[in-house]
């Protein structure tokens, strides 16, 4: 488990303290989002998500790649067996 290694809890409760605080904000002058190719991996079977939220704003990202993945959900990274891909 991600837990059991030291120091994981403090590092995820300062990572929320972090957003509380407005620390992850843009730099005064710089632009928002990213300027690197974004590559996304979307399970089109979710039954809670729709597909149109796989696409980011295109104030964040400008480079985007969608693969969609028509029989997995979103936790397709859990799946053993991946002989579909």
């Amino acid at each position: 488990m991600a837990f059991s290694e030291k120091g994981a809890v403090q590092a995820s409760i300062n990572y929320y303290r972090a957003g509380y605080q407005g620390l992850w904000g843009q730099k005064p002058g710089s632009k928002p989002g990213t300027q690197l190719p974004v590559g996304i991996i979307w399970g089109e079977a979710d039954q809670y998500l729709i597909n149109e939220l796989a696409e980011p704003p295109e104030a964040l990202a400008t480079d985007t790649s969608i693969m969609f993945l028509p029989k997995v959900s979103l936790l397709y990274q859990s799946f053993e067996d991946v002989s579909w891909l």
